[in-house]
């Protein structure tokens, strides 16, 4: 930290897949409470939570539990999400998920309302879901 302090403007990208145990699931070797740790000691050592952005690779184990970990980002004041679609492997993708449920919640929270590439993908997924 000693390093990252000579700098004056930083940010961190945080790939999180999942809340809690979810995510220490998806990320093999991943402690939930360790991130949450880590994240809070970097927030209040640079700046707040500003300086994150969350990034999440979205697949059949994690898509239908976005709205819980898009709660949880919001409840954290971070303003950045970005949603990524696992392309390989194939059996990851979210369409080899039974009963894809995006929840309109999910679609209102600001995370994804006031970013058009996440509303996109959502409703993209949510489109899916409807035709199968």
């Amino acid at each position: 930290m000693e390093q990252l302090d000579r700098f004056s403007n930083i940010s961190f990208i945080v790939s999180i897949d999942g809340f809690e145990q979810l995510n220490e699931q998806i990320r093999k070797n991943s402690v939930w409470k360790t991130l949450v740790d880590n994240l809070d000691i970097l927030a209040k050592r640079y700046g707040g939570y500003g300086i994150f952005m969350i990034n999440t690779v979205v697949q059949r184990n994690n898509v239908n539990n976005l709205l819980e970990l898009g709660t949880w980002i919001e409840s954290k004041n971070i303003t950045k999400w970005r949603l990524n679609l696992l392309d390989n492997p194939s059996e990851l993708h979210y369409s080899n998920c039974e009963n894809i449920y995006i929840p309109d919640e999910l679609l209102e929270l600001s995370l994804v309302n006031t970013n058009i590439e996440n509303s996109l993908v959502l409703k993209n997924i949510k489109n899916y879901a409807k035709t199968t």
